[in-house]
């Protein structure tokens, strides 16, 4: 764009620059939506990278959904299976 049109677009203004953000009320109004927003952004993607590490340290169930899981299974949590049962197969089977 040639400065003489820059010129001419602007002197269309007069008094109103578009250039005087303090008097856009537009202007402010998108500044202020635009930092509460961000601030939403940032504190959910902490959260969401909170929630992940959670995940991998303790696992996606609750102690009650992973307790409806195992007896859904058959398998109960009070139940554990010695190292030498584990190695020949099921812990319930005879050897």
């Amino acid at each position: 764009m040639p400065a003489s049109n820059a010129t001419e677009l602007l002197s269309q203004y007069s008094d109103k620059s578009p250039l005087l953000y303090r008097r856009n009320k537009r202007a402010i109004a998108s500044v202020a939506f635009l930092w509460p927003g961000w601030l939403a952004v940032v504190a959910s993607t902490v959260i969401l990278f909170a929630s992940h590490r959670h995940d991998d340290r303790l696992g996606p169930w609750s102690k009650t959904g992973r307790e409806s899981v195992t007896s859904e299974r058959g398998n109960s949590p009070e139940r554990e299976k010695d190292p030498e049962s584990v190695k020949s197969g099921s812990a319930d089977e005879p050897r």
